[in-house]
């Protein structure tokens, strides 16, 4: 019977020893989460929070999209200042663009630790890259009328430009900023929360091609 007592204390106790380990774990985990924000105390500190969360915060991209242009160029032969003949190159381009922002011009303000509130002010979103896919471009056609020559290298140059410039047209009056806001913030909140702040407002701007 002594033996069985002692059987029941030893069980005892090492449910009370569980319990213990359990109740300091909680504790520890409740202690952390109460004064974690609180390391957080400027807004410097979380601009460079949310630097060390990104790629690269001078150039964040925040959305990317395909674009297509179709275009046509044309060269005109001359000799002795007389047309003779002219090229007609008709070009299909592909390309990317991606849009993001210069974190670097992010503002902080309404940082209040003790409510873990927080907004933070995006700059405007801007074209960051814009880049030609020449794998997936392609000439539709080309003909020539007269003594017009053959589709020069120079000719594909000027009708490669003039697609980027329709890609990056349509991509500014699309949804390609809209896109970047949207992702932006997003991002943000997910990197604040996660600090524990848990009230995150973040502003945004409308971009533009000149941005």
């Amino acid at each position: 019977m002594a033996q069985g007592i002692v059987e029941r204390l030893g069980d005892r106790a090492k449910v009370y020893i569980g319990a213990g380990l359990v109740g300091l774990a909680v504790l520890a985990m409740l202690l952390f989460s109460l004064f974690r924000p609180a390391q957080i105390v400027t807004t410097e500190s979380v601009r460079n929070l949310i630097f060390s969360g990104v790629e690269n915060a001078s150039e964040f991209v925040a959305a990317t999209t395909d674009g297509y242009a179709t275009v046509k160029v044309e060269e005109v032969a001359k000799k002795l200042g007389i047309p003779i003949g002219k090229t007609s190159l008709i070009y299909e381009g592909v390309g990317t663009v991606q849009a993001g922002f210069n974190l670097k011009d992010l503002v902080v303000s309404d940082l209040d630790f003790k409510n873990r509130v927080i907004k933070a002010e995006l700059p405007a979103p801007r074209i960051l890259n814009i880049n030609l896919d020449i794998a997936r471009s392609s000439k539709i056609d080309d003909y020539r009328s007269w003594f017009g020559p053959a589709a020069t290298a120079e000719l594909y140059e000027e009708a490669q430009h003039e697609a980027l410039a329709i890609i990056r047209e349509k991509a500014c009056s699309g949804n390609l900023f809209k896109a970047a806001n949207s992702s932006a913030k997003e991002q943000l909140r997910t990197i604040l929360n996660k600090a524990g702040f848990n009230t995150v407002t973040v502003e945004v701007e409308s971009g533009n091609c000149a941005a």
